[in-house]
This record gives C-alpha cells, sequence and structure tokens, in this order.
C-alpha cells in the first residue's frame, strides 16, 4: 500500500467519525456554562452595562446577541447576551449586569428593566451621574416653556 492510500483512508475515517471529535468539545462547553452560572450565583454581584455592538443569531429571526461593556472596582469588562430586539433592546442602551465578584468575565445581562444616565447636583453642588430605570425618567422643561404652561394651566 502505497502513502496516498493510507492518506485516503485516513480522510475517509475522519469523515466518517468526525462528529466522535464533537462530543467533548459540546460536552465541554455545557459544563463551562454551567460552571459559570454556578460561579455568578455563588458570588453575585451587580453593575450597569451599556450595549456597545449586537448581532443577529443565526436560525432565530428575533434574537441578538447583544455586547455590553460595564465597569467594576474600576476596571472595564465585557461580556455577550442573547436577547430580543422585539423588546426594544439597541446598541447604547444601559441595563443591569449580573456578574461574579471573584471572576467579573463570567457575566450576564438582564434585560428586564431599561436604565438611563440622568446628571443631578449633588449635596456639595457638584455634578453627579446617576442611573435610575428610564421609566422614571421626568420630562424637564426649561424654566421659561415651563412658565408659560403653568400660565396656561391657570388659564384653563
Amino acid at each position: 500500500m502505497n502513502w496516498f492510500g493510507t492518506f485516503e483512508k485516513t480522510v475517509q475515517l475522519i469523515r466518517d467519525y468526525y462528529w466522535i471529535a464533537l462530543i467533548p468539545i459540546v460536552l465541554w462547553a455545557l459544563l463551562e456554562s454551567i460552571n459559570e452560572e454556578k460561579d455568578i450565583e455563588q458570588n453575585f454581584a451587580e453593575s450597569y452595562g451599556e450595549i456597545y455592538n449586537s448581532t443577529s443569531v443565526y436560525k432565530k429571526a428575533s434574537k441578538n446577541n447583544y455586547r455590553y461593556k460595564f465597569k467594576y472596582n474600576g476596571v472595564e469588562y465585557f461580556g455577550s447576551s442573547i436577547g430580543s430586539w422585539l423588546d426594544g433592546i439597541s446598541v447604547g442602551k444601559i441595563y443591569k449586569v449580573e456578574f461574579s465578584s471573584k471572576d467579573p468575565q463570567h457575566s450576564r445581562m438582564n434585560f428586564e428593566i431599561e436604565y438611563s444616565k440622568k446628571i443631578i447636583q449633588n449635596k456639595e453642588g457638584k455634578l453627579d451621574t446617576v442611573i435610575i430605570p428610564t421609566s422614571e425618567l421626568k420630562l424637564e422643561l426649561p424654566t421659561d416653556l415651563n412658565n408659560r404652561f403653568q400660565k396656561l394651566k391657570k388659564l384653563n
């Protein structure tokens, strides 16, 4: 038997049994996912993350893989979670991120409540940024428009 015949048999063997090599890879990925979830539950911490990119999920028209960034102890971390664009999730929006305080690389974004940044003046008179649920944001009119609106209300 020549070298080429041995090579052809090897290639045929790989074609016939390649799926067997995938079993350990799939099992490893499953165990990693389970360990990551367990780590998040045992060492639970929260922060706020902003979505900076999204890509569609193969064969799931309404699902996207959203990539986000968040800070913990002054260090920026990155993660990704799957959500539905039908829920209004998009780049630039802010949501809570649940992660492991021991390994912040283990994280997931919670898409239940959207948050927004609001600039306020703190007790010392300095400007500060707070994050509040978007549903609690109030429309703040400039003073002159607010005065005109109040006058109109009194007339009616």
